[in-house]
């Protein structure tokens, strides 16, 4: 088996599957792996980057291929060690980041399958974790398809497994549950069809859905059309990639703001001390016209927090900002720093 991948997921999956192949008595699988090759990163091009993958399948003693960077463009599948015993009749994928032509996907003989974190047709593309969690759906689990050698997560579903969305889950935490989830699917689907003659169904196209690249743009809050549970949905979701990020709206600049540490104000666990802020907010907020963003803040109830006014009646506490140029600081320092007091100031798009 020749195994593709780069990332964390690919990394948990992997190990997933050498942990089930074990205790299913698979031994006699032979695996190495394909990543993209070590570069040189940081200011001055000076420092190293291997992917995770490639530290952990060595940290395996599993053998790795490395392909030319960012393409497979006169690439040919390497010929295995030559203690397994034949060619690789079997390519999985996991997160590579390339795309597999069909030249190569037709010199294995048992195929190749991809694993894919969510239940396709929903979430196809390369960020269907995160979509997950920004769509605020309730279940999601892994896919296991064929390789399409045209469309982008078109292939036919050969195994699917269901799970639920923890409430207040992130994108690295649901990442790992879905990595090692799928891991085990593959292990499964390879122990019950040994010979891989699969007989996949069709994906139903009336229900797909894109997941395309997180940017910048992605974690962009736009007060007028969020509210506070969906920008927190935003946060867990790409904010340990991409920091959700705002304006800070004064006289004369508008610099623009990062949140680091954030919450909705319907997830207090304290019910009483809830009901307490969401009566002082309400009393603010009685015979005034409150735009999106506005920040209020309540110092008897809770000093080191801010209230963010967002659309559907619906408050964001923040805990912990950068503005630009700046270092991160908590909201009592931000409150201290810039006079902060109730209707002074706002976030804006």
């Amino acid at each position: 088996m020749l195994f593709f991948g780069s990332d964390n997921f690919s990394v948990k999956s992997l190990e997933a599957f050498l942990e089930a192949k074990k205790s299913l008595g698979r031994q006699d699988i032979h695996i190495e792996v394909v990543t993209p090759p070590n570069q040189l990163v940081g200011r001055g091009k000076k420092t190293l980057y291997k992917t995770p993958l490639s530290i952990f399948a060595e940290s395996k003693g599993l053998m790795v291929h490395n392909p030319p960077p960012k393409t497979l463009k006169g690439w040919e599948p390497p010929l295995p060690d030559v203690s397994s015993g034949g060619p690789f009749n079997l390519a999985v994928v996991s997160s590579f980041g390339y795309i597999i032509p069909k030249r190569i996907i037709e010199q294995f003989d048992r195929g190749a399958i991809n694993i894919h974190p969510s239940l396709l047709p929903r979430h196809r593309g390369p960020s269907p974790i995160q979509y997950t969690i920004l769509c605020g759906d309730e279940s999601t689990g892994v896919s296991i398809q064929t390789l399409h050698p045209t469309v982008i997560d078109g292939g036919k579903i050969l195994s699917q497994s269901k799970l639920s969305v923890p409430e207040k889950i992130n994108r690295i935490e649901l990442e790992n549950m879905l990595a090692h989830n799928g891991g085990q699917l593959l292990a499964k689907l390879i122990s019950d069809h040994p010979k891989l003659q699969y007989v996949g169904k069709d994906q139903d196209e009336k229900y797909i859905t894109k997941a395309p690249f997180i940017n910048r743009s992605t974690a962009q809050i736009d007060w007028n059309a969020h509210d506070a549970q969906q920008i927190e949905r935003m946060h867990r979701a790409v904010g340990d990639k991409e920091p959700i990020h705002t304006t800070f709206i004064r006289t004369k600049r508008k610099p623009g703001c990062q949140f680091i540490e954030i919450d909705t104000l319907c997830s207090w666990p304290d019910q009483s001390s809830q009901s307490k802020a969401l009566e002082v907010l309400n009393e603010q907020l009685e015979g005034c016209d409150v735009q999106p963003g506005t920040i209020f803040v309540i110092k008897h109830i809770s000093p080191s927090c801010l209230y963010v006014r967002c659309i559907n009646d619906q408050w964001l506490r923040v805990f912990k900002l950068k503005l630009e140029g700046g270092k991160a600081i908590t909201a009592k320092e931000f409150i201290g720093n810039y006079g902060i007091s109730c209707g002074s100031h706002r976030f804006g798009s």
